[in-house]
């Protein structure tokens, strides 16, 4: 029975460690840059950007991740998500038209189509909870 138990234990350490480690990084700001920066990497590489275009880019998500996370951190120590919410669109929006100066409509339209992607991932994804879909 005590084998059974220890068994039992184990597993469920196995299966909450994962989100806890994710929950750790949502909150831990340098995990947070850490991954960022690989997902900047990430996206600079999957726009094919030239020499020129990669340093003001890269500045460009950069400074929005940061302002995001800002953005985060205040909706977490606010009752107005709605308002955060808003700004966090705005932003958005002031980015793309950034871009757009900065990016070929081909690397735009490849730009675009992967933010769709990123969002249908967060709205499937479990620890969102219902009602938290973008």
């Amino acid at each position: 029975m005590k084998r059974y138990s220890l068994l039992s234990i184990f597993l469920l350490v196995l299966g909450i460690a994962p989100i806890m480690q994710a929950s750790a990084q949502e909150r831990d700001p340098d995990a947070i840059k850490k991954m960022m920066a690989v997902q900047i990497d990430t996206l600079v590489q999957q726009l094919n950007l030239t020499a020129e275009q990669e340093a003001p880019v890269r500045e460009l998500l950069i400074a929005q991740s940061e302002q995001r996370m800002e953005l985060r951190m205040s909706a977490r120590n606010s009752n107005s998500r709605g308002k955060v919410r808003q700004r966090a669109e705005a932003l958005q929006k002031e980015t793309n038209t950034k871009l757009q100066e900065l990016l070929t409509d081909e690397q735009m339209a490849t730009y675009k189509k992967i933010l769709e992607e990123q969002r249908r991932a967060r709205r499937q994804d479990p620890r969102r909870g219902p009602g938290n879909g973008q």
